[in-house]
């Protein structure tokens, strides 16, 4: 908490469970606070090497049933995908087998690209 407003920091509200997406100013400031997340990036490698998101794990949206096994429970993970669709669908599938701190980045890599990281090539 703030001791001038008495509430926590922005920086530091915990994600909100019934909330499905996160914009990517809001992850941006996580990730700049220092936040532990997962980034999870569902796209094929071939869009992973035009833009990627530094620290995010490669898994396409298609191999996530057999890796489950390998994401965390005990991590906010945000699953990025090009323009928001299969990232939701991920998230959608993590959450109904008890992966409840999952949230899809709204717009992708490419409003990432667009609002955030400008050096990211868009596609």
């Amino acid at each position: 908490m703030t001791e001038e407003t008495g509430s926590e920091a922005p920086d530091r509200r915990p994600l909100d469970p019934e909330e499905p997406e996160i914009a990517c100013e809001d992850l941006k400031r996580r990730i700049a606070a220092g936040e532990d997340l997962y980034l999870l990036d569902v796209r094929e490698p071939h869009e992973v090497a035009l833009a990627r998101l530094d620290g995010a794990v490669e898994m396409p949206l298609a191999g996530l049933p057999a890796r489950l096994g390998e994401l965390p429970h005990d991590r906010p993970i945000i699953t990025i995908c090009h323009l928001g669709g299969r990232s939701w669908q991920a998230m959608a599938f993590l959450r109904a087998r008890g992966y409840s701190q999952s949230w899809s980045l709204a717009g992708g890599i490419h409003e990432w690209a667009l609002r955030i990281d400008r050096s990211l090539r868009t596609y």
